[in-house]
């Protein structure tokens, strides 16, 4: 048979590797759903009209948690997607290396400051 030497597969391709992205690609776009209806909801409910109350709405503790997990989950569903850019449509292994790494540093650093700037307004408020 081809492809198999004794019992163990061999040259499956890329599907053996991809799998797990995937499907955590798939999970965390799932979870931003329910989180990004909670966003919206909750502004039309709130009804903000200046900054000082997008600040007030932000830091009240039932609202920086679910802006914490979004932040977290929307930066890690995007660092999933721009690394499969880079990887499928950046062929110099330089320039692949070199934009994986300000992929991950990019979203690492947004996802870090946007989650202390909520934690901060939680914590000290405005």
């Amino acid at each position: 048979m081809a492809g198999m030497t004794g019992n163990t597969p061999r040259n499956l391709g890329p599907a053996r590797k991809g799998g797990a992205e995937w499907l955590a690609q798939r999970i965390f776009g799932a979870a931003m759903v329910p989180l990004v209806i909670w966003l919206l909801a909750s502004l039309l409910i709130a009804r903000p009209d200046a900054f000082q109350d997008y600040v007030l709405w932000a830091s009240a503790g039932v609202n920086a948690l679910p802006l914490i997990l979004l932040l977290a989950v929307m930066f890690h569903h995007a660092h999933h997607g721009l690394k499969d850019i880079v990887r499928d449509y950046v062929h110099q292994p330089f320039c692949k290396l070199l934009l994986a790494a300000l992929v991950k540093l990019g979203c690492f650093g947004l996802a870090a400051v946007g989650i202390l700037a909520v934690m901060r307004l939680a914590i000290w408020g405005s």
